[in-house]
């Protein structure tokens, strides 16, 4: 479609595509360095670049198109920078009255997205251009998914067992009770339901599967 142009410490422009798929909406960004491939091994200074380039991109995205909306969701940690940027007034006023929904789709320490800089390198703050105390709470740890849910209004996750999981044992848990009533779904299968209608239909295990 165009490019927009986004500056995280460096100017960085966004190759645009977009479709349609049942009448959603579908955006690409395209830069092949900072996206080589999917979740690219390519040293904390790059992956934190790739993050930030995302993130800003998709708020630049709903500037130039002037769809501002009433609530934005995230999901997991690739997305954890983008209420951070609304709050720190990156974007001015435009997202005022947009309110942030997180969701964690799997909070387990290594998939909250942690990025651990070498001591030379620093916190990487000239990169993401946000406050060290939203993704770490000492040192140069880089917590994307700290910041996401310290910065969005609220915070989701894919069922009810799940939820009580993270309250009880997630090491953000403490930000998830601060915010407390997280929004939580069954994940829609009626087990029982389910068993009753097969067993209706087919004896055995095998032939459940074939009927399936």
């Amino acid at each position: 479609m165009d490019n927009i142009t986004i500056d995280h410490g460096e100017r960085v422009s966004l190759g645009v595509h977009e479709g349609l798929e049942r009448n959603v909406r579908v955006v690409f960004f395209h830069n092949a360095d900072k996206f080589p491939s999917p979740y690219p091994d390519s040293g904390s200074a790059h992956t934190v670049g790739a993050l930030a380039a995302f993130n800003k991109g998709v708020l630049e995205w709903c500037c130039t198109r002037k769809v501002i909306p009433s609530v934005m969701v995230t999901n997991d940690w690739f997305t954890g920078l983008i209420a951070g940027y609304v709050k720190a007034g990156h974007f001015g006023e435009a997202f005022n009255q947009t309110k942030f929904l997180h969701i964690c789709h799997n909070l387990q320490e290594t998939y909250e997205g942690r990025i651990h800089p070498h001591n030379h390198e620093g916190d990487l703050n000239r990169i993401h251009k946000l406050p060290r105390e939203w993704f770490s709470d000492g040192g140069n740890m880089i917590n994307p998914s700290k910041c996401a849910l310290l910065q969005s209004d609220h915070w989701s996750t894919v069922s009810k067992s799940y939820k009580q999981e993270l309250l009880e044992g997630s090491t953000l848990r403490h930000i998830l009770h601060k915010k407390p009533d997280g929004f939580a779904f069954p994940n829609g299968i009626p087990i029982k339901d389910r068993i009753k209608r097969m067993d209706s239909v087919a004896p055995d295990h095998i032939s459940a599967k074939r009927k399936l």
